[in-house]
């Protein structure tokens, strides 16, 4: 390998590294989230949501873009 190419695969090692945290830290604020759902009896209407956002991608997948 070239000087350059460890170069190039340091900074995806890098990029990816960034990548993981900032899904780290987005699935600890949803985390955060659904304890406080839990916390407070509201975990049917997370279950509401996503049975809402499910019926919805099906419908697109069956029916395409309108």
């Amino acid at each position: 390998m070239s000087y350059s190419s460890f170069i190039l695969a340091g900074q995806t090692v890098l990029d990816n590294k960034k990548e993981l945290e900032d899904l780290k830290a987005k699935l600890e604020a949803i985390l955060s989230i659904v304890v406080k759902y839990k916390e407070h009896g509201g975990l049917g209407a997370i279950n509401h949501r996503i049975e809402n956002f499910c019926q919805c991608v099906a419908f697109f997948m069956f029916f395409g873009h309108i």
